[in-house]
């Protein structure tokens, strides 16, 4: 795969993976599942997964300051895991969020004396420190699924899970794209020639062979990367069956503009059938 292309292939799998936590979106609960367990293996907790029961064991430690250690253990669901608090849609981020701040507060019921101050401070700062931890940990583990398989990360609006694959609509944006302008744009860029160019929104307008003159008139490299993305959220849009904030003649002028502020959030969308 040449580089441009290539660059741009991971360009779109981290847009992505901002674009679910942002809009508050549902992703592949088995590929999260395994990432929100893995990050709290990596931060020191003990884990035991029952696949039969759909559950997980989870104990950790906390060193009190008379150096007295308790031990602390939690049983949490899978449908637990992938629910939250029920403030956001079943399998998003937002959720798998939510439920890293569920476990630790099955953990302090077991033994917080709410009438020690000190020991209120000292655990309020050991969540507060480990939860934000674990969430950079969890999406440590989520992007490079979304570098690989692309919208197949993203549920529909049809609720149906997606089959893990290769990206397919880059590959169809790709191939209706035109590259060669943004090769060109590329290597004006790192020339420094200072000519004048459209915004990214007004480049689908253009007639590309007698609109532009490399010298005089030529979009820059930001700009094609911004048509680029605008071009493969508005497939996404309709693969996905994704809503819009506002629906116009030219939603992809609107997309292209506002980029993932474009998509209404998923907390407002009924999922499933």
């Amino acid at each position: 795969m040449p580089e441009l292309e290539r660059n741009l292939l991971g360009f779109i799998g981290r847009e992505l993976h901002e674009l679910a936590w942002s809009c508050d979106y549902p992703i592949n609960p088995h590929i999260s599942l395994w990432c929100f367990i893995q990050s709290f293996k990596d931060n020191h907790f003990d884990l035991k997964v029952n696949d039969k029961k759909r559950e997980v064991e989870l104990e950790s430690l906390f060193h009190l300051k008379d150096g007295d250690i308790r031990f602390l253990k939690t049983t949490i669901s899978y449908e637990d895991i992938l629910s939250g608090w029920k403030n956001h849609p079943k399998y998003s981020p937002q959720s798998f969020y939510d439920s890293i701040y569920l476990v630790y507060n099955n953990l302090e019921e077991l033994f917080l004396n709410k009438d020690s101050y000190e020991e209120v401070q000292n655990w309020f700062l050991k969540r507060s420190t480990e939860t934000k931890e674990i969430r950079k940990t969890m999406e440590e583990y989520l992007l490079p699924y979304f570098t690989e398989h692309h919208e197949h990360m993203l549920i529909p609006l049809s609720g149906k899970i997606p089959e893990l694959k290769e990206p397919v609509i880059f590959k169809r944006v790709i191939d209706n794209f035109p590259m060669e302008v943004f090769r060109k744009s590329i290597l004006n860029s790192s020339l420094n020639n200072c000519s004048v160019g459209p915004c990214a929104e007004e480049i689908p307008r253009l007639d590309l062979d007698k609109d532009l003159n490399i010298n005089k008139y030529y979009p820059s490299e930001s700009a094609m990367t911004d048509y680029f993305f605008g071009r493969y959220l508005f497939e996404l849009s309709k693969e996905k069956g994704y809503k819009l904030w506002h629906n116009s003649k030219d939603n992809l002028r609107d997309i292209i503009i506002s980029r993932q502020k474009a998509f209404m959030r998923g907390s407002l969308l009924k999922w499933g059938d």
